[in-house]
């Protein structure tokens, strides 16, 4: 079944590729949960509005889509992002503005820094896997973290995605499912929120076109 967009495309810089066998990863379960779905609607010959439990195979589709984008991300922030700086002089400014603002504020860290230039024989290298341990220790799971990764890399956001709103949207689902278990709290019902096997492939499809854009800037950039 053919229903998800941006396919991933392997890249050609080598610093990439583990991301990008993340990205394959997640586009095949997601192929699962939505095969599983058609399956077993299939199976007791349903027509009209899923049960919870079917949709809960499609909102299991989405928080996975999710959890690859941010897996993704962080493994290119690991892999790829020393060589983005060595190459960008974007990214090698944010990577300066992030000492500078750490020296200024986290005098436990302007120590460090110190204690690295004077001892290390690689100062820079050790600051840059702070500054990694940094950026891969919270969850991404909103779009402003997404773009401000991205900026990292001196990525615009519009050359992620073009529409920030509906990635937004798809995080407040997102978000819904995981910290809410998608319960309609206004009525006083407890009744789940209804999702359409329409809506959530459409959500997929953002994270998974935001994941290919993500991927293919850094890959460019890696030279």
């Amino acid at each position: 079944m053919a229903a998800f967009s941006h396919s991933p495309r392997k890249p050609a810089s080598a610093s990439c590729v583990r991301a990008f066998q993340i990205f394959e990863a997640t586009h095949k379960t997601c192929e699962s949960f939505l095969n599983s779905y058609v399956q077993v609607r299939k199976d007791r010959g349903a027509k009209g509005r899923a049960t919870d439990l079917e949709q809960d195979l499609l909102r299991a589709m989405l928080v996975f889509a999710c959890s690859g984008l941010d897996s993704m991300i962080k493994q290119l922030v690991r892999d790829a992002l020393p060589k983005v700086i060595d190459n960008n002089e974007g990214a090698a400014a944010q990577f300066r503005n992030f000492v500078e603002k750490k020296i200024g504020q986290d005098p436990r860290f302007s120590v460090e820094i110190i204690a690295l230039s004077i001892t290390s024989r690689t100062p820079r290298e050790q600051t840059l896997n702070r500054f990694i341990t940094v950026l891969t220790q919270e969850s991404l799971q909103s779009k402003d973290q997404i773009f401000q990764i991205a900026a990292i890399f001196d990525i615009p956001s519009k050359d992620i995605y073009s529409k920030p709103d509906d990635l937004r949207d798809v995080f407040k689902t997102r978000n819904k499912i995981i910290h809410e278990l998608d319960i309609d709290m206004s009525d006083g019902t407890r009744t789940r929120v209804a999702r359409s096997k329409k809506e959530l492939v459409k959500c997929v499809n953002v994270i998974f076109e935001s994941a290919s854009a993500f991927l293919g800037e850094v890959d460019r950039r890696c030279g």
